[in-house]
């Protein structure tokens, strides 16, 4: 195969594998994201079939298109030091408790 792939008797990878992205079967495609290894499209194989040209690839919904745009801004864009100063903020802090932020 040119791709990356577990040896057949390789079970335990296998199976954390398959429990992390929630496999049933196969053949199975999953899309994750490079960087962050979060899943952008669970079912692969039914948006290939759909889309035969790869003219709606990425694959990712609009949410995760805005998100990384907006950490791609606030990282290239936001000095360190204020970044460190507005994330140990109180309300940020709170806000963080509240609402779990995906990394």
């Amino acid at each position: 195969m040119p791709w990356p792939a577990l040896p057949f008797n390789a079970q335990e990878q296998n199976n954390a594998l398959r429990a992390k992205y929630r496999v049933q079967g196969f053949p199975s495609l999953v899309f994750v994201d490079a960087i962050t290894g979060n899943v952008l499209v669970q079912d692969g194989r039914q948006q290939v079939a759909k889309d035969p040209k790869g003219d709606g690839f990425p694959y990712a919904t609009p949410i995760q298109i805005a998100g990384k745009f907006a950490k791609a801004l606030w990282t290239k864009l936001v000095p360190p030091s204020v970044r460190l100063a507005i994330s140990n903020h109180p309300f940020v802090t709170k806000a963080k408790q509240l609402v779990p932020v995906a990394r």
